[in-house]
């Protein structure tokens, strides 16, 4: 019979097959034709942003509204071409919508990619109002990536180092470890003054992170409290210090560090005896 026959099989086989293919190829189509609709909508409503002042049209508004959260990167990449009134708009939207806490809190995403975007989002914002919930964000290291949250806030310079200068105080020793840490990147002298008020807290890692800002940010002022801190009861605030004592390269630390090469930690020891040289290379 012909729906015997080999060849004929193989015809409908081929058939089959034709039809399958066509079938993907369309779905495949239409869904790229919708993607790219998609992205040349957004690109419109960025455009069309970046063009405009004063208030946000309801027409355009109401498309802000329907693209949601996902409309966030692509306008922050316009961001510096719209004006501050219609960035203000956007911000309270988004803010209103609970878009700028959902982002910060992808600060503490699994996925790498995720934490990457958003910590580039919120860095290119630059809206002042996201310092506090940064350095909040740095109290709960079980939640969020301390280095991203680093990386934000040191993209806000001076305005987030001041912010940090204020609540270091307040903050668990954890948290404090994390803004000294972030206040030494910046290189803030404001900074000393509460730096030095950390050299007396309970905590050792505290302590040696305010060392070692001190000796990174410090200028001859802090030499002397530096010099105190040779006498810490922990040997690696001792071995900070006496680390920190050699990027000073002040002269008046060389007595203590003397004293030093004959302390019982090794890394004291070692530490004093490279800070000496420097000191004594620079002075000679």
């Amino acid at each position: 019979m012909l729906f015997q026959e080999p060849v004929f099989l193989v015809f409908i086989a081929a058939f089959i097959t034709l039809a399958l293919v066509w079938g993907v190829w369309c779905v495949l189509g239409r869904r790229g034709a919708s993607v790219k609709k998609k992205e040349d909508s957004l690109g419109d409503i960025g455009d069309q942003l970046c063009r405009i002042s004063g208030q946000i049209s309801p027409e355009l508004f109401t498309q802000i509204k329907e693209e949601g959260i996902d409309l966030i990167p692509k306008l922050v990449s316009h961001w510096p071409e719209i004006s501050p009134e219609i960035r203000e708009q956007l911000w309270d939207f988004w803010e209103s919508q609970g878009y700028i806490d959902n982002y910060i809190k992808r600060l503490g995403s699994k996925n790498e990619e995720v934490c990457i975007e958003a910590a580039q989002v919120l860095m290119k914002l630059k809206n002042k109002k996201l310092i506090l919930p940064l350095v909040d964000a740095l109290m709960a290291p079980d939640q969020f990536v301390p280095a991203r949250v680093g990386e934000v806030l040191l993209s806000y310079g001076s305005d987030a180092s001041e912010v940090m200068i204020r609540r270091l105080p307040e903050l668990p020793p954890e948290a404090r470890c994390q803004v000294i840490s972030i206040l030494e990147e910046f290189g803030n002298p404001q900074a000393v003054s509460c730096l030095l008020n950390e050299l007396t807290h309970p905590s050792s890692q505290v302590r040696i992170k305010a060392v070692d800002a001190l000796g990174t940010l410090g200028n001859g002022k802090i030499t002397e409290s530096l010099i105190k801190m040779m006498d810490d009861a922990d040997w690696k605030v001792r071995a900070a210090a006496a680390k920190a004592l050699g990027k000073t390269q002040a002269p008046q630390g060389i007595p203590a560090l003397e004293k030093a090469l004959k302390d019982e930690a090794w890394w004291v020891r070692k530490n004093a005896e490279e800070a000496i040289k420097k000191i004594s290379f620079k002075n000679s």
